[in-house]
C-alpha cells in the first residue's frame, strides 16, 4: 500500500528548501492533479493500478523548481546526453524530473517514471498512465479559460480525444508565439489525429460541396498531414473569373469558421484551420506553380468535383 500522504509531504518538504515564491501555487496545482485524475478513474473505472497513478500525479512536478546545477547534476549522475539540457526550463523538470525522483524518493517504477518524463510534451502511443497524468496535469480545476474548460470536458468523453486536443492547442500555442516545437509534440500530434473530435475527411467532402456549384474546376486536393503538424488538406483549384472568386468566399465564409482570407484578381487564399483552400484563375495557377511545389504530397481521390 503507497502512503500517499506520505509523498505530498515530501513534496512540500522539496518545495520549501528553494523558498520559492511559487511553491505553495505549485503544490497545489500538484494536489489538484491529483484529484483530477482521481476524477478520471473513478469516472471510467480502469484496470489500472489507482494508488499508483495518484502518486504519479502527486510527484509530476517533483523537479520544478530545481536549479540548472542540479539538473547538471543529474545529467552526470544517470550518464545522460548533455543535449537534455538546451531543453526550456518548462520542459527540462519533466525530462528530468524522473531521475530526481529516483534519487531522492527511490521511485523505480518504470510506469511511474515514463509518465512523469512525458508529462509536459506527450508523445506518441502513449501509455493509459502517460495519457492520464498528461490529460490531468493540463486539465486540474486550478487552470482557468475557456481552452481548458473545453478539454475538462473532452476529457470526461474520450481520453484519446482528449490528448488530441491538448496537443493540437500546445502546437498552435507555440507557434503563435514563434517558439520551437518540442519534437515529441510533433509526434504524438501526427499520432493522436486520428482520436480528434472533428472529422476532417467529412469537413473536406463539406468543404468540396460548398464550391461545387460551377465555381471552381481541376481541383487537386493535397494530403498535408506529413507536411504540415496544423494542416490536414490543401485544395488548389482554377476558376474562370474574379467574380466565381468572390463567390467561393462568401459561400466558405457562409458555412464554415474562416480563419483567414487573402484575396486577389488572380489569386485567392482561404484558411479554415485544418483546412487551406486555393482558388486561381488559370494564368495564375500556372504562374505561381503550386502544383509543382506540392508535386511530392499524396494527393486525395475527389469524389465530388470532376
Amino acid at each position: 500500500m503507497i502512503d500517499l500522504e506520505f509523498y505530498k509531504s515530501k513534496l512540500l518538504e522539496k518545495y520549501k528548501e528553494k523558498n520559492d515564491d511559487e511553491m505553495y501555487e505549485r503544490y497545489e496545482h500538484s494536489l489538484n492533479v491529483c484529484k483530477f485524475m482521481e476524477k478520471l478513474l473513478d469516472h471510467y473505472q480502469f484496470d489500472i493500478d489507482k494508488e499508483k497513478a495518484l502518486l504519479t500525479a502527486i510527484l509530476h512536478d517533483y523537479a520544478k523548481f530545481y536549479t540548472m546545477d542540479e539538473y547538471e547534476q543529474l545529467v552526470l549522475e544517470y550518464n545522460l546526453d548533455s543535449y537534455v539540457l538546451n531543453a526550456p526550463r518548462k520542459i527540462l523538470h519533466s525530462l528530468l524530473g524522473r531521475y530526481a525522483v529516483n534519487k531522492d524518493l527511490g521511485i523505480e517504477d518504470e510506469e511511474i517514471l515514463s509518465a512523469i518524463e512525458y508529462h509536459t510534451t506527450g508523445k506518441d502511443d502513449m501509455t493509459l498512465l502517460q495519457e492520464l497524468l498528461f490529460i490531468s496535469d493540463f486539465c486540474e480545476e486550478g487552470r482557468e479559460g475557456l481552452v481548458f474548460d473545453n478539454a475538462r470536458d473532452v476529457a470526461f468523453v474520450d481520453i484519446k480525444k482528449c490528448v488530441f486536443y491538448i496537443l493540437d492547442f500546445k502546437i498552435k500555442f507555440t507557434l503563435d508565439r514563434g517558439l520551437s516545437l518540442d519534437s515529441n509534440t510533433q509526434v504524438g500530434y501526427r499520432y493522436y489525429k486520428k482520436f480528434k473530435n472533428l472529422n476532417s475527411d467529412s469537413k473536406l467532402d463539406n468543404v468540396l460541396e460548398c464550391i461545387n456549384r460551377n465555381l471552381v474546376k481541376d481541383v487537386v486536393i493535397y494530403d498535408m498531414t506529413s507536411r504540415h503538424p496544423l494542416y490536414d488538406y490543401v485544395i488548389v483549384s482554377t476558376t474562370s473569373s474574379y467574380r466565381q472568386m468572390e463567390a467561393c468566399v462568401s459561400y466558405l465564409k457562409d458555412d464554415f469558421d474562416i480563419k483567414g482570407a487573402e484575396i486577389s484578381e488572380g489569386w485567392t487564399l482561404i484558411d479554415l484551420g485544418d483546412i487551406i483552400v486555393h482558388v486561381f484563375t488559370s494564368d495564375d495557377r500556372e504562374k505561381y506553380g503550386l502544383d509543382k511545389l506540392y508535386a511530392s504530397l499524396p494527393i486525395v481521390e475527389n469524389k465530388i468535383i470532376k
